[in-house]
């Protein structure tokens, strides 16, 4: 009794769905198209937010940057004098430092060997090359009272993170290539 009422309904939403193809057309798309964004930012988000990070206990990473007071600029490339207070007070031993080595705030990009060599004040600094991963200051777009980035200038400084990472590992590690 139920189960003919419900074939009843899905012959008869067939048949309108048959008799406009626009209509049908249309519906079939908005679906494809939610669905879609639907996996698309679910990926994103599994991905970014709900995997661990590829880290023993991720929960230990540690993030560090400068605060200069004249600059209005709240995240800046660590200086040798940080470095040299990881030197006087060590990083615990279940830390890993995640050093920004290129300036977000700026559209000046940084030649590979300054990468390089910051990443190798890092190591230095920490004394140990597997507890130190490069990364950025902080996410582009950080200006002061400026909500835009130069797009190629993005761009051409994450390439020169890439190479400096390539040099740097090519002298800590005797590899070619940083991945």
């Amino acid at each position: 009794m139920i189960m003919d009422s419900i074939i009843k309904d899905i012959r008869f939403g067939l048949r309108g769905l048959w008799k406009r193809p626009g209509f049908t057309a249309i519906a079939v798309i908005t679906l494809a198209l939610g669905i879609g964004a639907n996996t698309a930012i679910f990926s994103v988000v599994n991905a970014v937010l709900l995997r661990p990070l590829p880290f023993k206990d991720p929960d230990r990473l540690m993030m560090l940057w400068e605060r200069r007071a004249n600059s209005g600029s709240a995240n800046l490339p660590l200086s040798g004098h940080e470095y040299a207070a990881f030197k006087k007070v060590p990083l615990p031993k279940d830390m890993i430092l995640v050093p920004g080595v290129i300036e977000t705030t700026t559209n000046f990009v940084e030649h590979p060997e300054v990468v390089a060599r910051r990443i190798e004040d890092a190591v230095t600094a920490v004394g140990d090359r597997e507890r130190v991963v490069a990364s950025t200051d902080c996410g582009f777009g950080t200006f002061t009272n400026r909500e835009w980035v130069i797009e190629p200038a993005v761009w051409l400084k994450l390439k020169s993170l890439r190479e400096g990472a390539d040099i740097a590992s090519q002298r800590l590690w005797g590899k070619k290539n940083a991945a």
